[in-house]
């Protein structure tokens, strides 16, 4: 990856390994950027420089900079913390309905390869709300630029057909948040597979925590990730989901008055269950499948 930059320690054949790429990251600035009006919560600070000092203590190189809810299409913080990064980062934004071609030319050349659609903020799960907004930032964006879905396994069972008929790449986030209560035969599961088998799909390993009722080591979650890993491991990405907001653990009735405290996630754990289950091996590919995704363009 020519952004990654290169780290770790030398091997005995002088090789060097790869930094680690967190494809799903989100700053939070309100004192430079305040929040939009209305939203579902009120999250604390995580500024860009934040996450600098926090990818030189974990061994990451470079990360993917999602624009969260609370900005809603204002993607300003977004744009400056591609910039404080400078070229170690890529961003996911959001676009209002019929966003200008000059900024969307804006945001592609600050580093913007995505625009993500967010329907579990809202707890929405109608696939043709779904497919609306899709059609919508489909009519807008460029063709190296992909879609984000933030969707239950539900409403990504209703979005199949038209997913597959697409020439766009598309990137799920947090595993699909799966129902651990099922198992992989489900019927929304064996979608989620026929989606990622199609091609137009990837699919990150993101915030466990979202649905894992086991903790860390999320074993609950070991059979999920591996038949996604059988399926196509190099449509997989890893990601964290820092700051970590309480995301689905939130109440429906959040003050926005009261700042909302961040979760305590050591993503080491999960950096280290991930190489568990794919292996050194495969849990390295992972680096080169966000490189495509996102650097290759």
């Amino acid at each position: 990856m020519a952004a990654n930059g290169q780290g770790g320690e030398y091997s005995d054949a002088m090789t060097i390994e790869p930094l680690l790429c967190d494809t799903h990251v989100h700053v939070f600035d309100p004192r430079r950027f305040p929040y939009v009006t209305p939203r579902r919560f009120t999250p604390g600070e995580a500024t860009a420089a934040q996450l600098a000092a926090r990818m030189g203590d974990l061994g990451i190189g470079t990360a993917v900079i999602i624009q969260p809810s609370v900005y809603g299409a204002n993607n300003a913080c977004l744009e400056e913390a591609l910039k404080t990064l400078q070229g170690r980062a890529r961003g996911v934004a959001v676009l209002s309905e019929g966003a200008p071609l000059s900024e969307i030319r804006r945001l592609d050349a600050a580093g913007v390869r995505g625009a993500r659609v967010n329907l579990v903020v809202d707890r929405v799960e109608d696939p043709a709300v779904a497919i609306a907004k899709l059609a919508g930032a489909t009519s807008l964006l460029p063709w190296h630029w992909h879609l984000q879905l933030h969707v239950s396994t539900l409403t990504l069972s209703g979005l199949a057909d038209y997913i597959v008929s697409s020439k766009r790449n598309y990137v799920l986030d947090h595993i699909g948040l799966p129902v651990v209560g099922e198992t992989v035969t489900s019927a929304s599961w064996k979608n989620l597979l026929e989606l990622l088998r199609s091609g137009n799909l990837y699919v990150k390993l993101s915030a466990p925590y979202l649905s894992s009722l086991a903790g860390p080591p999320y074993e609950d979650l070991v059979p999920f990730i591996r038949s996604l890993m059988i399926e196509r491991p190099d449509r997989l990405l890893w990601g964290s989901n820092w700051p970590h907001t309480l995301g689905t653990a939130r109440s429906s009735q959040a003050a926005l008055d009261v700042v909302e405290d961040f979760r305590q996630v050591d993503d080491r754990l999960w950096m280290g269950a991930c190489r568990a289950i794919a292996g050194a091996t495969g849990f390295d590919a992972l680096n080169r499948n966000a490189e495509a995704l996102y650097w290759s363009c």
